[in-house]
């Protein structure tokens, strides 16, 4: 990602149990006397550097905005531990800051949200006032849904989310899978050259505290939001699971999420919600190989004049 293409403001946010807490909000300067603007927000184990998406909604004549939320990628600070959270309205002081701030400047603002990022949106729309500012959603793949088998979701994950209500540090040892970060970054079978220290192959650890904050945000998600703004769901046209060893299949289908949970759930978000599968997508849809992310691209492109 070319960083000069980017003003990048620090948020200074309120303290929490781990001391300084700070957002960063970037701009994409080529694009800032767009009337229309949007923010991006990235999910787990990510952060902004997907300059194309920047350079599409330039030309599609929107201003663009990003933010790596407390504890992710640019916000990351020597003392916190990277991408945890107990609860994702904490999300919601950077995210105010950064709709109140960029409505003052535009007229129309898109919150567009990938994965975690595609459960904070709606509910932060849902749950705040500066919610009230946001003029449509787009969501990219969004976590609607735990990605393992019913028995698993009924017992084992209820009892990690109870764990995490008396000890939400408990370290769960497991982190994501490497297969999908191998899928993206160019080191590997991807095409993408990122910073690895803020979105390792691995991933971070991941603990019982933010399998709780998870679990609370998708059940009040699924039990319906019923926003009054236009929405689109993206996806990729299957799930590939269970995988223990590298498949050139994971560079076509979505190898985090059930993008079936995804279609079952979007219908709890409004009453205008556009659905589109797109065909050998990857989990974010806009890192997906040239032809996916085209059709993906054109679906955004067909979209935005309903506005």
């Amino acid at each position: 990602m070319n960083e000069s293409l980017f003003t990048k403001r620090v948020i200074e946010l309120q303290p929490d149990a781990e001391g300084k807490v700070v957002a960063t909000l970037l701009r994409y300067t080529p694009s800032i006397s767009h009337e229309k603007a949007v923010l991006y927000i990235h999910g787990f184990v990510d952060y902004f550097f997907h300059e194309h998406v920047a350079e599409f909604f330039h030309q599609q004549g929107w201003a663009f905005y990003a933010i790596d939320l407390r504890k992710y990628g640019r916000s990351i600070l020597p003392h916190q531990t990277p991408n945890y959270t107990n609860s994702i309205s904490e999300y919601y002081e950077e995210l105010s800051i950064a709709t109140e701030e960029i409505k003052a400047k535009h007229n129309f603002l898109l919150l567009q949200g990938h994965s975690t990022g595609g459960l904070v949106a709606p509910l932060f729309v849902a749950e705040t006032k500066a919610g009230d500012l946001v003029d449509a959603l787009l969501l990219n793949s969004p976590f609607f849904a735990m990605n393992y088998p019913p028995f698993i979701c009924k017992t084992a994950v209820p009892l990690l989310a109870w764990v995490g209500s008396w000890a939400p540090r408990a370290n769960l040892y497991a982190r994501l899978s490497k297969l999908y970060g191998m899928s993206l970054h160019s080191n590997f079978h991807g095409e993408w050259n990122y910073n690895l220290a803020w979105k390792p192959v691995t991933g971070f650890v991941v603990y019982t505290g933010w399998i709780r904050a998870i679990l609370q945000a998708q059940k009040r998600l699924q039990n319906g939001l019923d926003l009054s703004i236009p929405s689109l769901v993206l996806h990729s046209d299957k799930s590939i699971d269970r995988i223990f060893g590298w498949k050139p299949d994971l560079l076509e289908a979505d190898a985090v999420l059930n993008v079936a949970s995804m279609d079952i759930y979007a219908k709890k978000l409004a009453n205008n919600v556009t659905v589109k599968a797109i065909q050998k997508a990857i989990h974010d849809v806009f890192l997906s190989k040239l032809e996916a992310r085209e059709q993906a691209f054109k679906e955004v492109a067909n979209w935005l004049p309903k506005l």
